[in-house]
């Protein structure tokens, strides 16, 4: 759905006037109050396309008058035994600033590790540092004959657990990649929902 479509449905639709800032704001919290597991990239599709819902609603006065009122709500409300819905949003939006970016330096320097052991042939996991006898790498290649030799047979193991070993370790290093950038990207539209909120517009 393009911004334009997304501006018409946000601004003609009486309903999503009067509803959509409770509701999303709602959804949002129950995602983390459900008791059930949720996956990371599940969480991530999630919460990607509610910023960018809520970073548009911004930018519509109907939808800053509504959440500027569940904003006011929660301030007279404060002391209520049951927590406001908007309290538990910025709440939520603190503690997930805090994850996130431990999370980042975490994958960030994991990715830095994992890049130098790449680069190093001195490293053990390394597959010069494999041991692997003369004629190994040609019987892999070629395929190896019941009657060859035990040491070429033995190189050739070598050289396939090399080889197994270092398309894990490629897996593993791109899927440490894909976790930094998630991380990354949401933690930038973390901090800024926590902006727009906080610019004396609501708080």
């Amino acid at each position: 759905m393009n911004r334009g479509l997304k501006e018409r449905v946000l601004t003609e639709n009486r309903l999503v006037r009067k509803h959509l800032a409770r509701s999303l704001l709602d959804v949002f919290v129950s995602i983390e109050m459900t008791g059930q597991g949720v996956s990371f990239e599940q969480k991530f599709n999630y919460r990607h396309t509610m910023y960018q819902t809520l970073h548009l609603m911004h930018t519509i006065p109907t939808h800053r008058e509504a959440l500027s009122a569940v904003c006011t709500e929660a301030i007279i409300n404060i002391e209520s035994a049951q927590q406001p819905l908007f309290l538990r949003f910025i709440n939520l939006l603190m503690n997930d600033s805090n994850y996130l970016l431990d999370e980042i330096l975490k994958h960030m320097q994991e990715l830095k590790q994992k890049e130098l052991e790449r680069a190093n042939p001195e490293h053990p996991e390394h597959p010069e540092q494999q041991g692997v006898p003369p004629g190994a790498q040609q019987g892999v290649q070629a395929g190896l004959l019941p009657g060859a030799q035990p040491g070429v047979q033995q190189g050739v193991a070598g050289v396939q657990q090399a080889q197994r070993a270092a398309q894990e370790q490629e897996q593993e290093f791109r899927h440490v990649g894909m976790l930094a950038r998630l991380y990354n990207q949401l933690g930038s539209e973390t901090l800024g929902a926590l902006e727009e909120l906080t610019e004396g517009l609501f708080i």
